[in-house]
């Protein structure tokens, strides 16, 4: 049984030579007991025929959230840890030592590497994202103390699950963004005391860093969603206090400017969206904080189609508890 899933998601969002950049780094530095599976639309022919090179491919037929993507991914993995690559992103890791070390404390349940820029292999650029429930998302730099009620969450350019977790939470958030949806685990996760861990020897590459990057308007959209799930944890009213300081804050310092327009829909189009999606409403899988002793490969009620690379349809991760 593999030790390590490596999950790329593809959703026509990024040109395919990413995903071929990321699957190249994977192969070359690939160590034993690992599985890749690559989720994409459709879109991507797999040219190389890489397949040959037990790289698993699975097709959900024009699906453009790179959320469900990775879903499906969760669904084929055969290991107790996941690794989530955004194409893009650069694996340079030949030994998996620091990352079973660090889930062997078996409260933890998210580790986060260090993201440096393949310009500048010698300049952190990230070691994770700091979320706050009243919506506010800001890079994190290693050294810094996470603030009192945010939480530590993984950059979407890469991280590490526990592959119990996830199932138990019913995969990410299908109705976030990749980003949000790993604010909305993380903080599930703290609730049912695991752990979200930095492991600083443990460092990913992104050639092209601004692909990494949403728009003005989707990272408002995304923070607010986050805050109508989140707004309750803890002291409500402090959180809605901070999130209206937040919001007067994003328009006064972009105020005139395109950029602000955006932000205020961005926000709007948020504040909204519980009425168009129900899944940002209803109830969700709460997590424990009981961890399988020994990991038992998921099983699908339908299996990926390896040889056509097809997967029979998508599913409703999130589920009313």
């Amino acid at each position: 049984m593999p030790q390590l899933t490596f999950i790329i998601p593809f959703s026509g969002c990024v040109e395919s030579r990413f995903l071929e950049e990321t699957l190249l780094s994977i192969l070359e530095n690939r160590v034993e007991d690992t599985q890749v599976i690559v989720v994409s639309d459709g879109s991507y022919r797999d040219p190389y025929h890489l397949s040959d090179e037990e790289v698993t491919f699975v097709s959900l037929a024009k699906e453009k959230s790179v959320t469900r993507c990775v879903n499906a991914g969760i669904e084929a993995a055969k290991s107790p840890i996941i690794c989530v690559l955004f194409p893009g992103t650069k694996w340079e890791n030949s030994d998996l030592s620091e990352i079973e070390t660090a889930f062997e404390n078996r409260s933890v349940a998210v580790t986060v590497p260090e993201i440096v820029g393949a310009e500048r292999p010698d300049r952190v650029f990230s070691c994770g994202i700091i979320c706050h429930p009243a919506g506010t998302v800001r890079n994190h730099k290693y050294a810094r103390p996470v603030p009192k009620g945010a939480c530590l969450v993984p950059h979407r350019a890469g991280a590490f699950f526990r592959t119990s977790i996830l199932r138990q939470r019913g995969g990410l958030h299908p109705a976030l963004g990749l980003q949000m949806a790993y604010a909305d685990f993380c903080l599930a996760a703290e609730l049912a005391n695991m752990a979200t861990v930095i492991s600083p020897t443990v460092r990913l590459s992104v050639a092209m860093m601004q692909k990494m990057f949403v728009s003005p308007f989707e990272q408002a959209k995304q923070s607010e969603q986050l805050y109508r799930l989140w707004r309750h944890r803890g002291d409500s009213r402090l959180n809605a206090n901070r999130h209206r300081k937040t919001v007067i804050s994003e328009a006064t310092r972009n105020f005139p400017s395109l950029r602000m327009l955006q932000l205020i829909a961005g926000r709007m189009a948020g504040a909204f969206s519980g009425e168009i999606d129900p899944s940002l409403t209803r109830d969700i899988l709460p997590i424990t904080n009981q961890v399988t002793e020994d990991f038992e490969p998921y099983q699908l009620d339908e299996e990926p189609d390896i040889i056509t690379g097809v997967f029979p349809g998508t599913t409703n991760h999130r589920k009313a508890a």
